[in-house]
């Protein structure tokens, strides 16, 4: 069971928070909207990976399928966020 916990946290942590954080540093008018729209989906990224994580460990050996789905429904969620800030900032220039 650790190592099942190791290898999807190992794997999951660096694409589920890396590039929408990356993303959300794109689309700010200056320094100070680059690092709120950061902190927003990099809180918004260790939220939805704590809940996907937490319901794939909880559902792993009997809903496998659903676990899956969860996770990447959850790794969807901070690309919304960001694509909200692109929109804003194609509206804005």
């Amino acid at each position: 069971m650790l190592t099942v916990i190791l290898i999807a946290a190992l794997f999951y942590i660096p694409f589920h928070v890396g590039p929408p954080v990356l993303l959300a540093l794109l689309y700010g008018q200056d320094a100070g909207q680059r690092m709120e729209y950061a902190r927003a989906v990099l809180l918004e990224s260790v939220t939805t990976m704590f809940v996907s994580l937490g319901a794939f460990f909880w559902l792993w050996q009997d809903h496998l399928l659903a676990a899956v789905l969860i996770m990447i429904v959850m790794m969807a969620v901070p690309y919304w966020r960001v694509w909200r800030y692109r929109k804003t900032a194609l509206q804005n220039s």
